[in-house]
């Protein structure tokens, strides 16, 4: 993900991170059927889910690990259990809930040889990136609203600001636009700066400011450019932004006022 990190901690229950992955794979591939395979106490050969494609005629196996450690010898011990299912695979894939790690990866590399589908890993950061562009999938598993900010650094007429909405952090560029003598007297407004990939910069009003495209252009989900507009206008103005700045817990929204975001848009 460019625009966002994502720093959503894995599900530690296996089923729920199962689950996660259909979840994930009917939202990436909408025209495949994605199902687990089979039940507990049956044997799976070292496969939980298939998303098959019978136009294609294209099986894409997926083996998940929710845990938090995970060895090379792992990996090669699955892929020996596919040797009895009884489906030729075209892709096999290992979705983890850990960091990327550059001995599986190598595992993955020298494993690929032995077999004759493609062999693929997925690590926690990237899941839960790909979770996150998703609204439907962010609502369900992940949180979002704004629990904290972080000021990183002000001046009388500036502020650097970073937010927390859920699992995800954004940085902003928040300036006073009455510090400059054209826009003299206007003090509830900003000129707000996205300091994600793209930078992208909008007037906005503070107390209650009309929705501008910035958030959208400078978030890249609708349920957190919303919670960022709405926590930028309960200020008044510059002043009361700077005298509510620093690093400690401050609740923007409540569970319920993010409810209520979600209906809107749903409708």
């Amino acid at each position: 993900m460019a625009v966002v990190e994502t720093n959503h901690p894995p599900p530690v229950d296996d089923n729920v991170f199962q689950q996660m992955c259909v979840d994930l794979y009917k939202f990436e591939r909408p025209d495949d059927i994605v199902e687990i395979y089979g039940r507990n106490g049956q044997p799976q050969h070292g496969v939980d889910i298939i998303v098959r494609n019978d136009n294609m005629g294209r099986l894409i196996c997926l083996q998940c690990k929710c845990r938090e450690k995970l060895a090379p010898a792992d990996l090669e011990d699955e892929l020996q259990k596919t040797k009895k299912f009884p489906h030729k695979i075209w892709r096999y894939v290992f979705l983890v809930t850990i960091k990327p790690d550059n001995k599986l990866q190598d595992e993955i590399i020298r494993l690929q040889d032995e077999y004759n589908f493609q062999i693929e890993i997925r690590f926690w950061p990237w899941i839960a990136g790909a979770i996150a562009t998703s609204d439907d999938l962010a609502k369900k598993y992940f949180q979002y609203t704004i629990t904290r900010f972080i000021e990183v650094e002000k001046s009388p007429s500036a502020v650097h600001l970073v937010l927390t909405v859920g699992y995800s952090q954004y940085s902003f560029l928040v300036v006073q636009m009455s510090s400059f003598e054209s826009y003299a007297g206007q003090d509830d407004l900003v000129l707000v700066t996205g300091l994600q990939a793209e930078r992208k910069s909008g007037f906005h009003r503070l107390s209650g400011g009309h929705w501008t495209d910035l958030f959208e252009s400078a978030i890249p989900f609708r349920y957190d450019a919303y919670a960022v507009w709405k926590w930028l206008s309960q200020f008044r103005s510059f002043e009361e932004l700077l005298c509510n700045s620093g690093e400690r817990a401050i609740e923007g929204l409540t569970n319920r006022e993010v409810e209520v975001i979600r209906c809107a848009f749903d409708d």
